[in-house]
């Protein structure tokens, strides 16, 4: 697949796996194109989605695979929130 082939198989990719989640199985499918496009994004093992202090408007669901959430302390030490 090339350029916009591929970029509309990933759109349609990504709203057939938002229906599947229970959160948005009754919204409509013009309902979810109105939040935004949706990425489909596979990442390796211990990689980092959002590092803290980042500015960032995305709203993430995992399909799949463990997240943790740790928060850096001013000591230099870490607190994880959430795993």
């Amino acid at each position: 697949m090339t350029g916009t082939r591929i970029d509309k198989w990933l759109w349609r990719e990504g709203i057939s796996l938002l229906k599947r989640v229970s959160l948005f199985a009754d919204i409509t499918k013009q309902q979810l194109l109105e939040g935004g496009e949706p990425k489909l994004v596979h990442l390796p093992e211990d990689a980092v989605l959002v590092a803290q202090g980042d500015q960032n408007c995305a709203f993430w669901i995992f399909l799949e695979g463990e997240v943790r959430v740790i928060r850096m302390e001013s000591d230099g030490g870490t607190n994880l929130l959430f795993n």
